[in-house]
């Protein structure tokens, strides 16, 4: 089993997201922790790719609806070689099968976008601690 290194002074995140709108609320969200940075934004596959190839993340926030190819993808080709960075899913879907499928693929976490607000900080802590997340409420 791999471990992580001490963390850094700044947790850089990649956020990938294809709303401009959501990038620009998470941001707000996440300035409310000052060790937390985005570094980087993506609004699909191939510019998050490009982002990854060029830079370090320790987190990455993925939506899973992405035009072109889906967040399951890039999560499946981020996580097929190292278990790092780590993903912390951001969906609008509640259903029982996209967490299931998300935790399958090698998501750290999975966190549903109307719980954002109160959850996104306490739930990218807990991913860094190498612990799972999950947020559901069920309908």
């Amino acid at each position: 089993m791999q471990t992580r290194a001490p963390l850094p002074a700044k947790i850089k995140i990649l956020m990938v997201d294809d709303s401009a709108v959501v990038r620009e609320g998470l941001k707000y969200i996440l300035s409310q922790a000052p060790e937390l940075q985005v570094s980087a934004e993506a609004s699909c596959v191939p510019e998050a790719l490009e982002r990854l190839k060029n830079q370090h993340f320790d987190v990455i926030l993925l939506d899973l609806s992405l035009p072109g190819q889906s967040g399951i993808e890039l999560l499946r080709m981020v996580k097929a070689n190292t278990p790092f960075p780590l993903v912390l899913v951001v969906s609008a879907s509640g259903e029982d099968q996209s967490g299931i499928q998300v935790f399958k693929a090698g998501a750290d976490g999975f966190i549903l976008k109307q719980n954002v607000p109160e959850a996104l900080i306490p739930a990218i802590w807990q991913v860094l601690g190498g612990k799972k997340y999950f947020s559901f409420t069920p309908s």
